[in-house]
């Protein structure tokens, strides 16, 4: 588990310690922070939060995507209690593409906090630390990488532009017809080569967020895309053959003819 270096070692047990005390905490029947279960089909899974290297301490919302566009998806959490408690980092967790994530928040831009880990102003004569409590992707430039957009506790928002190197990508944006009109609940299927990758239009994101309904596919140096198949929540089954890359494709809702 991941603790805020500002915070290591005894400091942090000593905290740890009390709260647990005055929680009256069972470590063996509680887990702390996030987990990642592992989708093993037939409707079981298994939790790999430690086996992926993705447990942190204390995030509250998740955004999940390709941030550097390598064809496997990524993770943001937004983290952090503010006053009293002590300052807790924002983590960007990167896909390596075995099933492990390797934090990189730091080499990323995403901490320290410009301003520094406290708030301007105190409370009750106290340090107040910072905190991220929600965030959202997208591409809110249209250059083809997802941006990510936070909002803090008693302060300003932070935006993180998104400045990994270009590589190839595709992007749908659903609209459905006999379906609902943002398609919430469509499924997209992206056939490139003999991988397969799937997205679905989200309602609803993370803590209090919304990340864009637009269906984001990093490629990495993959040069086209084969075939794409549309799920519509209306039980239409719509497929888009050799799509061009490195351009958003508003999509209609299609009834079979």
């Amino acid at each position: 588990m991941a603790i805020s270096p500002w915070y290591e070692g005894l400091v942090a047990e000593k905290l740890e310690q009390k709260l647990a005390d005055v929680f009256q905490v069972d470590y063996g029947q509680v887990v702390f922070g996030n987990t990642l279960f592992k989708n093993l089909g037939g409707g079981k899974f298994s939790e790999v939060s430690e086996k992926a290297d993705v447990a942190t301490f204390w995030p509250w919302g998740i955004v999940a995507g390709d941030f550097d566009n390598n064809g496997f998806e990524d993770v943001f959490l937004p983290s952090g209690m503010g006053y009293p408690s002590f300052y807790s980092e924002n983590r960007l967790l990167m896909n390596n593409g075995n099933e492990t994530f390797s934090e990189r928040s730091r080499q990323e831009g995403i901490e320290p906090p410009r301003n520094g880990i406290y708030l301007a102003d105190r409370i009750g004569g106290r340090h107040a630390a910072r905190s991220s409590r929600c965030a959202a992707a997208a591409d809110f430039r249209k250059d083809g990488r997802l941006d990510i957009v936070t909002n803090n506790f008693n302060d300003h928002p932070y935006f993180f532009q998104n400045h990994f190197p270009r590589k190839n990508y595709i992007t749908f944006a659903l609209q459905g017809l006999k379906s609902n009109r943002d398609a919430i609940g469509a499924l997209v299927w992206v056939h490139v080569g003999n991988d397969v990758m799937v997205r679905q239009v989200q309602g609803a994101g993370g803590y209090l967020s919304q990340s864009s309904r637009n269906l984001h596919f990093g490629l990495g140096e993959r040069s086209s895309v084969e075939r794409v198949v549309i799920q519509w929540p209306s039980g239409i089954r719509q497929e888009v053959r050799n799509p061009a890359i490195n351009r958003w494709h508003h999509v209609i809702e299609q009834p079979p003819s």
